[in-house]
């Protein structure tokens, strides 16, 4: 990622200008890196995000289940009406 640009003409050895410019450069590279070090932390925090939410997305499943509530967002079929209840005379 740091060599994707095109070799310009070097500048001379000497000078002030050359010498301030490869300061500069010296202190992009270095925030370069270390952006591109914090960018990879971020992501191997968000994996370990994602996994803690899948595992308590699964526990709050199982415990909606345990306990008999539908679960947020489901559709609860209505239910068909069946055929009347007999009634049975005893006597």
């Amino acid at each position: 990622m740091t060599d994707d640009v095109p070799a310009a003409d070097p500048l001379p050895a000497d000078g002030a200008l050359a010498e301030q410019l490869r300061g500069r450069l010296a202190e992009l590279r270095r925030e370069l890196r270390l952006g591109e070090e914090q960018l990879a932390g971020l992501a191997r925090q968000e994996a370990v995000l994602r996994q803690q939410l899948l595992q308590v997305a699964g526990a709050v499943q199982v415990l909606t289940e345990l306990v008999g509530e539908p679960a947020p967002g489901a559709r609860v079929a209505p239910q068909q009406p069946g055929p009347p209840p007999r009634r049975v005379v005893v006597g």
